[in-house]
């Protein structure tokens, strides 16, 4: 039970630092957007890096579609108010 509980506050304060980072480097999604982009997108790449596969291109995509989740998140939602990122 501990190890569920871990694991998930490990990723709340993941996701906290990168969209706080993601919102500072395009100042409030004014400026530098393709920057913020980039970060949620690598992001959402190291954070799937858990997910096992002898195919490479089984985990890149994988990979691509946990990063759109993590831009379309931050770009839909959490942009207009941090609050909504689990902490």
């Amino acid at each position: 039970m501990l190890v569920g509980v871990q694991g998930l506050i490990r990723l709340a304060i993941f996701t906290l630092l990168v969209v706080g980072l993601a919102d500072r480097f395009s100042h409030g999604w004014t400026q530098h957007r393709w920057l913020a982009v980039l970060i949620l997108f690598i992001a959402g790449g190291i954070a799937n890096v858990n997910t096992s596969s002898d195919v490479m291109f089984t985990w890149l995509l994988s990979a691509s579609v946990f990063g759109v989740v993590l831009v379309l998140g931050y770009v839909l939602l959490a942009r207009y108010d941090t609050a909504v990122v689990p902490v």
